[in-house]
């Protein structure tokens, strides 16, 4: 039961750092989806039973709080607004590759687009065409998705357990990598020109 298993994790982390519960006023749950909240629903997830309606709201009324949700590439992108790279840009996006995903978020003078239903970021199912694959209808996340980054990698003699360890590889030794870096970085293009 996820409003369960939430509502533990923060009674554990309340008694660790020994915060009284009457003192948490809020308590915010980033997700890796996308969350509308008209309709207070969370959507493109892949955690059981996280997608059910009225979780939201049972999870705010287990822990008499207001509960936030967001998408953790959304939060992420906040905290370079308030500390990070965004500090004095007018605008930036944030183009997230995961294992698990691709995400994107745009902050413009400090607000973010979520679209509205909460997915705007959500474009590893931003669809594509493509004549010359056999499958002819792909997503961005076929293009250069954790599993294709590692496809790729293996095609080209990279070594690495994740997309992170592939790339890593391949920036110590750019010469060994063969085209790896190069067709990598012209996927993304594609991904960060839809941007």
């Amino acid at each position: 039961d996820p409003a369960a298993a939430l509502v533990d994790v923060v009674a554990r982390l309340r008694a660790e750092s020994g915060v009284p519960a009457d003192r948490i006023r809020h308590v915010q749950i980033g997700i890796a989806g996308s969350f509308n909240p008209r309709t207070r629903t969370i959507r493109h997830v892949d955690v059981p039973g996280f997608a059910r309606t009225g979780l939201v709201p049972e999870i705010a009324a287990a822990l008499g709080t207001h509960v936030g949700v967001d998408n953790d590439v959304n939060l992420a992108a906040v905290a370079e607004r308030r500390r990070g790279a965004g500090r004095d840009a007018d605008g930036f996006a944030l183009l997230w590759l995961s294992q698990e995903g691709l995400g994107l978020a745009i902050d413009i003078e400090g607000a973010l687009i979520r679209g509205a239903r909460g997915g705007a970021g959500e474009i590893g199912y931003m669809p594509l065409y493509a004549p010359d694959s056999a499958q002819r209808k792909l997503d961005l996340q076929h293009l250069f998705g954790g599993a294709a980054i590692l496809e790729l990698a293996r095609d080209n003699g990279v070594p690495g357990a994740t997309p992170a360890d592939v790339v890593r590889a391949a920036a110590d030794d750019p010469t060994a990598a063969g085209d790896f870096l190069t067709v990598l970085a012209d996927r993304i293009s594609v991904g960060l020109a839809a941007a």
